[in-house]
């Protein structure tokens, strides 16, 4: 079935064996998959994926990696997306959950979004839940909590890459994002507990649009008891000076 808002593509069942299809780029939705049929680098697709440079690194933070501050080496650029890097965001060996906060240095408004696990096979995140403009956030109050968005996800292969799509009308206006994973491909349950590797990633790819950028702010100093001779005025001092008659 031909979809004519997805360029450069067709759509399909998705099972394993086309997903694996080398040099795809495969764009998941409730109806299927979208192959998009060229080169990304060609086609620069890279020019979508920029929100990465817009992350607040000083406020993004993961809870149960295993490496302080691993969550930032996965954003980097779409056309890097497939490069090994030293230290993957990777959860503790005995428990596969991880719940990722990412901070934004304005809004954004969120349109697509890519995972991707390049290290042991069964360590690739089985689900994806995420949250919009939550603070606090910690696996207790996230785990009974309806998201936002969520996925069942495929599992990654160097072969390609798997877009999936972010509801717009629900991401826009975006501050902060958490990024619940609650389990990996270890296990065929839903259960966290039956999985005996954890969960790695090695890239995260935001899609979207900056849609406002923050200033900074403006620190003013307020005196609960202003002194009169520290806001003089030039002349001030000279006519304080001056006998009127008194």
């Amino acid at each position: 079935i031909e979809n004519t808002n997805c360029k450069h593509s067709r759509w399909y069942k998705c099972d394993r064996s086309e997903e694996e299809e080398q040099g795809r780029h495969t764009y998941m939705s409730g109806r299927g998959c979208c192959a998009h049929d060229h080169d990304c680098v060609e086609e620069e697709c890279g020019g979508q994926w920029t929100l990465y440079q817009h992350i607040d690194t000083s406020h993004t933070c993961c809870l149960n990696e295993s490496s302080p501050s691993s969550c930032l080496n996965v954003f980097r650029s779409w056309d890097a997306r497939l490069d090994a890097i030293d230290v993957p965001l990777r959860s503790d060996d005995d428990d596969p959950e991880l719940l990722l906060h990412i901070e934004f240095t304005g809004t954004v408004k969120l349109t697509g979004m890519a995972i991707l696990n390049m290290g042991h096979q069964g360590s690739a995140p089985r689900r994806v839940r995420m949250f919009k403009n939550r603070n606090g956030l910690d696996f207790e109050s996230v785990r009974d909590m309806k998201p936002d968005q969520e996925w069942d996800l495929f599992e990654s292969h160097q072969a390609g890459t798997i877009e999936y799509p972010v509801k717009p009308y629900i991401f826009t206006g975006v501050h902060c994002l958490d990024v619940h994973i609650p389990l990996n491909f270890s296990s065929t349950s839903d259960d966290p507990d039956d999985c005996d590797e954890p969960t790695e990633i090695t890239f995260i790819g935001l899609k979207g649009e900056v849609e406002k950028r923050s200033r900074e702010a403006v620190h003013c100093v307020y005196e609960s008891r202003p002194v009169p001779k520290d806001h003089q005025v030039p002349g001030d001092e000279q006519r304080g000076a001056m006998n009127f008659g008194t």
